[in-house]
């Protein structure tokens, strides 16, 4: 089989492809428009790290990222994926991963990392629902071939994340936790909808967070009205959740929850995630997922919340 870069004007044998194999490997089937969006007009798309192996027709197809602006620098490359169908098997997965793992070294990258940070981000289908979806693979899915396949590439699994899914129809806030809301209200505490001009501290919030899309994105929110929720001491926002925007197909999307350390301790990080299920659910959501490490004890607040665990992916990385 040839390989070669791949560009736009494969589009349509990617495609073709991609409802062909990627299913199986737990993602969304995806057509045309999606997939030239999501993989040809990202701005992170580079030709020099694409490729198509093609024997009368498409049989695999694989891409990877890089950049200064994205969490680890050029020195970080982003392995986005590589999918082969029956034709070509392990071989052509191999041949493709030789490929991109080779384009990353020249480019200067001293890493190959499959990660969440990735900016050509896959969409998957969660099982046991009728088509919901998560709109970004935390890595690599631990059930599909391509899993162990990585391994015995000479990746490492770093860490595990669990993805976690709830629907949305019979959630309630628990008597406990409203509860909990008056006496965190007694000690100057409370949980509401950020408003502009009324509430301060926002931007010293977020760099204390560090954390640059938090940032990016819940400023932009600030600025255009998009609603999201606010941990309040008086007046100062000291914590964040949201936006609460719900997606075209049912899911409460939200980029996340966050408490600067000072204020951490008073279970404000417990009562922003259930109001902002309860604030998903009344802007017309009908299901929520995310991911979070396997051994995060977030993990049980949002068990009890109703979540369950529906996915597990493996954080690899193999050093150049």
């Amino acid at each position: 089989m040839k390989l070669r870069n791949a560009g736009t004007g494969d589009l349509s044998a990617l495609c073709d492809l991609w409802l062909r194999a990627a299913p199986a490997q737990g993602y969304a089937p995806l057509q045309e428009e999606q997939m030239r969006a999501l993989i040809f007009e990202n701005p992170h798309f580079d030709g020099r790290l694409s490729f198509m192996l093609e024997e009368n027709g498409a049989h695999g197809f694989a891409c990877a990222a890089f950049g200064d602006d994205l969490p680890g620098g050029a020195k970080r490359g982003y392995f986005s994926f590589a999918v082969t169908d029956e034709a070509a098997g392990r071989a052509g997965f191999d041949r493709l991963a030789q490929a991109l793992e080779d384009a990353l070294r020249r480019a200067g990258c001293e890493t190959s990392d499959v990660l969440f940070f990735n900016p050509i981000r896959l969409p998957w289908l969660i099982p046991g629902t009728p088509g919901h979806g998560h709109n970004n693979a935390p890595g690599l899915w631990v059930e599909c071939p391509a899993h162990e396949w990585m391994l015995a590439r000479g990746y490492t699994e770093r860490a595990r994340e669990c993805a976690m899914y709830l629907r949305l129809g019979d959630f309630s806030l628990p008597p406990a936790l409203v509860q909990r809301q008056r006496a965190l209200e007694a000690q100057g505490y409370r949980v509401d909808f950020y408003r502009r001009g009324e509430h301060t501290g926002l931007e010293r919030m977020l760099r204390t967070l560090g954390n640059a899309e938090w940032e990016r994105e819940i400023t932009a929110c600030a600025a255009n009205e998009t609603p999201f929720l606010a941990a309040l001491c008086a007046q100062e926002v000291v914590g964040f959740a949201g936006p609460v925007r719900p997606q075209p197909d049912g899911r409460g999307y939200f980029t996340g929850i966050g408490v600067v350390p000072a204020h951490e301790g008073h279970g404000l990080g417990t009562q922003l995630f259930y109001r902002l299920c309860e604030a998903e659910q009344q802007a017309g959501a009908k299901y929520m997922s995310l991911f979070t490490g396997e051994g995060n004890p977030a993990r049980g607040i949002y068990e009890k919340a109703g979540f369950r665990a529906v996915r597990t992916f493996g954080i690899l990385r193999k050093k150049l």
